[in-house]
């Protein structure tokens, strides 16, 4: 009779252990889950602190160049500390150098009112043709986004403020502001439209990032 017993106990204890790994299983299975996903939003929190540090930089570097791009505006071009024509200039701040560029928009081609052949003599061939295709759109969108809607990819999109003015209401352009990428050997026919202007707004642009003033 005891050995019927043992014979019959068997089994059980098979299954028994069957279904002890099967739930060892899910609760590795689901410990791992849980691990990965912890580690998955670890990873983008600190992306996220990351970012929001290099907008507070941005920021900052932005909020101290106010009072230096206020006193260039009123200044004399040969007396600037700051260039206003688009070309790369280093600050410094908390112990870092950030590239920035300053572009007084009486320095830039105005896709609806230069005169296009002026803005063919100033612009490389796909920036005249941008500004042609944005003057060519004459829908009731702001100037910004017919911008956009023209560009060919974002990249273009990111370098606008270089190279046209979206900001601005003049039909002439500064020459001593002319942004730095433009070409300036065959100006002379286009000095009605070419001449000294004051500087009224003056686009910023720090690492990429860029701000109106």
């Amino acid at each position: 009779m005891a050995s019927r017993r043992h014979n019959v106990r068997r089994p059980r204890s098979g299954v028994v252990l069957i279904a002890t790994l099967l739930a060892l299983i899910l609760v590795v299975g689901l410990a791992l889950t849980v691990q990965a996903a912890a580690l998955a939003n670890t990873k983008a929190l600190r992306a996220l602190i990351q970012s929001h540090k290099h907008e507070m930089a941005h920021d900052s570097v932005l909020e101290l160049l106010r009072p230096m791009v206020a006193v260039a505006m009123v200044m004399p071009d040969q007396a600037r500390s700051l260039p206003l024509n688009g070309a790369a200039a280093a600050v410094e701040y908390a112990g870092k150098t950030y590239s920035v560029t300053l572009q007084d928009v009486n320095g830039l081609v105005h896709p609806d009112l230069t005169p296009r052949a002026l803005a063919r003599a100033l612009l490389p061939k796909q920036w005249a043709a941008l500004a042609e295709a944005i003057a060519a759109n004459t829908g009731s969108d702001p100037l910004t986004m017919r911008a956009g809607q023209a560009a060919a990819s974002l990249e273009q999109i990111s370098s606008l403020h270089q190279w046209l003015d979206l900001h601005g209401d003049g039909d002439r352009l500064s020459g001593d502001t002319l942004a730095t990428g433009y070409s300036t050997t065959n100006l002379q026919p286009f000095s009605y439209a070419v001449q000294s202007e004051q500087t009224q707004v003056v686009v910023v642009a720090v690492g990429g990032f860029a701000e109106t003033q």
